[in-house]
């Protein structure tokens, strides 16, 4: 994740929290670390970022050269993170095909529209009912619509593409669209995960602000927080 804004307007605020383990990934979100922690910050690879405190952006112990490695040896450095601690934080997530961040999953076109109205394609979108669904080739190229029902490896839209598909078009599609909350992360906690996976439930992470739609490698979701440690309670 990236930050890009706030709601507000204005710069974030960054504090430096005392971190509970080593390896954090910067562009993380951090919750409120479990009783008994050394430290104040953590992240859960399971609930995502329920009561999120804040976006980690420098993160430590990564690759040589790393600032900071976590430690409990007396004497050594100890282990700080820098957060973006404001609740409207605009987060970007890259859109990512699986669990450990592979790029988007292509979706070529088994059978052609005649209407502009059914994505008839390869892989099964059964999860993806109201996300976003856009072409990367052929005449509907950089177009995109709401999916409003699926069926296996179909995805039907109400607003027609402007042309019909043709077998071998190459689809892409997301499980989000503004307004929908909920959303679900990789096991890193650092994208967006797509390979027909189901959102989370509303009330449990993010709220979709917008979409960047481009290639299976870099289209980006901008995301604020559903439950931020510092909202309004």
């Amino acid at each position: 994740m990236q930050a890009a804004g706030l709601m507000s307007g204005g710069a974030p605020i960054i504090k430096k929290y005392k971190s509970s383990a080593t390896g954090y990934i910067a562009g993380t979100m951090f919750i409120a670390s479990a009783a008994n922690a050394s430290g104040y910050i953590s992240v859960s690879t399971t609930t995502s970022w329920a009561a999120a405190m804040g976006l980690n952006v420098d993160g430590y112990a990564l690759a040589v050269g790393a600032p900071l490695t976590y430690s409990t040896v007396q004497g050594d450095a100890e282990a700080l993170s820098s957060l973006i601690v404001n609740p409207d934080l605009i987060l970007r997530l890259l859109m990512v095909g699986s669990a450990t961040n592979a790029v988007l999953v292509d979706n070529a076109v088994l059978t052609a529209s005649t209407d502009g109205l059914t994505v008839t394609a390869t892989n099964t979108m059964s999860n993806l009912d109201e996300g976003t669904i856009w072409y990367t080739s052929g005449v509907n190229a950089g177009r995109s619509r709401k999916i409003t029902s699926v069926a296996a490896a179909v995805a039907t839209v109400i607003s027609p593409f402007p042309g019909d598909d043709a077998v071998g078009d190459i689809a892409l599609a997301i499980n989000a669209g503004p307004g929908q909350a909920g959303l679900t992360m990789g096991t890193n906690l650092l994208n967006l995960l797509q390979n027909n996976t189901a959102l989370q439930g509303a009330g449990t992470t993010g709220r979709c602000l917008d979409l960047e739609i481009n290639g299976n490698s870099n289209s980006y979701a901008l995301m604020t927080i559903e439950d931020p440690f510092y909202g309004a309670a």
